[in-house]
């Protein structure tokens, strides 16, 4: 487990250079490798920005083009996936689903912690179009990194009011993803037991 003071810390000490380094390959793992706490760089990125005079914008720029290029990765793993089952029938119904659901998940993908990358790697299984689908994802971390630096800006240097702000809407999402799973659920058995 990361200890985020530790690592807040530490990015202080190796200066600016290197805490730019930490920022950009963090942003990108996250994509690639969902359960890395990637969010956790971005709060701290957030509290360098707000409390210890670094740049604003070099920071804000260095999540932005990690997070495009895990994009991309995911964009292309899903497009590889996709050539192994080029006729599946579970295949082509996901690509019904997403051009309908598809673009405005990608454009919220960055608000869904922890499932993003999937919904990434849908969209390159689904051949959503990669201009598309990075558009619409930078929109996403565009308006998430805002969030967050605007946050960071409000509580200064308070690393662990910023990180409660983002658990608990960690804890809201998963709740309220939970809810939606259980209801679909629910309404495809209520479906099946119509349908005999």
């Amino acid at each position: 487990m990361i200890n985020p003071h530790r690592l807040l810390q530490y990015m202080v000490d190796a200066g600016s250079t290197w805490s730019t380094l930490i920022i950009f390959f963090s942003s990108l793992i996250e994509y690639v490798f969902p359960p890395f706490p990637g969010d956790t760089i971005t709060l701290i990125a957030a509290v360098l920005a707000g409390s210890y005079h670094y740049s604003f914008g070099i920071l804000f720029a260095t999540l932005f083009a990690g997070s495009i290029l895990g994009t991309v990765i995911d964009y292309y793993a899903g497009q590889g996936l996709a050539r192994l089952w080029p006729d599946s029938k579970r295949l082509n119904l996901a690509k019904q689903k997403l051009d309908r659901w598809g673009p405005s998940l990608v454009m919220m993908n960055r608000f869904f912690p922890g499932i993003r990358a999937f919904i990434l790697i849908a969209a390159g299984m689904g051949k959503m179009g990669l201009f598309r689908v990075t558009i619409l994802s930078g929109v996403s971390i565009l308006l998430w990194n805002g969030l967050i630096f605007g946050a960071g800006w409000l509580v200064g240097s308070n690393l662990d009011r910023l990180i409660d702000l983002f658990q608990t809407y960690s804890h809201w999402f998963y709740a309220g993803l939970l809810i939606l799973v259980s209801l679909t659920v629910l309404q495809w058995i209520f479906r099946k037991k119509r349908g005999k």
